[in-house]
């Protein structure tokens, strides 16, 4: 939707490619494209339990994939730029209200699977230390546990947690 109401030049050649107008998170993106996969717990834990061929691949594929979702998404701040919105700090909910109802609803989804997939990497990341890393560290024979079970109570009560300590 966005892309049609724009002359794609025009986006192109918006704003300035300064160090502090967003160059910076360039080279951001850049430093994580290298490093991402080796901080975060879940995808290093997924790339261990895979083939190398296999973990290199994926690797290469979502960090392309990964890079042409965020430049897409940085068009919205483009958009709003070029169109005069007034953002007021959340250029997506901005955009989206302009847009009718159809793209808040999209933007909204966008936004809420990202933050999902963060809380999945965390109680992930989090079930394994409790069912996996935590039993080794106790020197438990590693059969004796049922890990997948302790993982899988841990995935589940752990939003549960999570959402009782907000409420509270």
């Amino acid at each position: 939707m966005i892309l049609p109401a724009n002359d794609a030049g025009g986006m192109l050649r918006e704003g300035d490619f300064r160090l502090d107008a967003g160059l910076d998170l360039l080279l951001v993106a850049l430093l994580q494209l290298l490093s991402y996969p080796f901080h975060d717990p879940v995808l290093t834990d997924r790339a261990f339990v895979n083939r190398e061929k296999t973990m290199l691949k994926s690797f290469v594929v979502a960090g392309f994939l990964g890079f042409v979702a965020v430049f897409i998404f940085s068009l919205v701040g483009v958009h709003a730029r070029l169109n005069g919105i007034d953002a007021m700090g959340n250029a997506p909910a901005a955009v989206g209200r302009s847009l009718g109802l159809a793209a808040l609803f999209f933007m909204s989804v966008v936004m809420m699977t990202s933050a999902g997939s963060t809380l999945d990497s965390t109680f992930t990341s989090l079930a394994k230390s409790l069912a996996v890393d935590l039993p080794r560290l106790a020197r438990r024979a590693a059969n004796r546990l049922p890990s997948m079970r302790v993982g899988a109570v841990v995935m589940g009560l752990a939003p549960v947690f999570m959402f009782y300590g907000f409420t509270r």
